[in-house]
């Protein structure tokens, strides 16, 4: 049995591809007929990936002040680049993972 599923603006999809008016209504014919049926679209969560690209980011960046201050040129306290760091890879792991609210910051503790 087919699967259409409808988006918000009513359209319909199957496959990937947006029907058209011609094959939207021979979308609804077959589901009149019981050969078909239409289920609400869905968007896939994009959080987790926005998240990690995130994550990836920060750790670069990290990657950069640590060495800054292993050179005796940055601020901050090594350990506390290190325990970042440590989050930061622990971040898709963390139970609020990917709620952006909960992420991962920087304390520095020479402040």
């Amino acid at each position: 049995m087919k699967i259409y599923l409808e988006q918000e603006d009513g359209s319909l999809v199957i496959d990937g591809m947006w029907l058209g008016d011609r094959l939207y209504r021979q979308a609804l014919e077959e589901v009149e007929a019981g050969e078909a049926t239409i289920e609400p679209y869905v968007a896939p969560d994009t959080r987790p990936q926005e998240e990690r690209q995130w994550r990836d980011q920060e750790l670069a960046k990290s990657d950069i002040e640590l060495n800054k201050v292993q050179d005796g040129r940055g601020t901050g306290l090594v350990s506390d680049w290190r325990d970042y760091r440590n989050e930061l890879r622990d971040w898709p792991e963390h139970e609020s993972f990917p709620d952006s609210a909960f992420r991962p910051t920087f304390i520095n503790s020479e402040v």
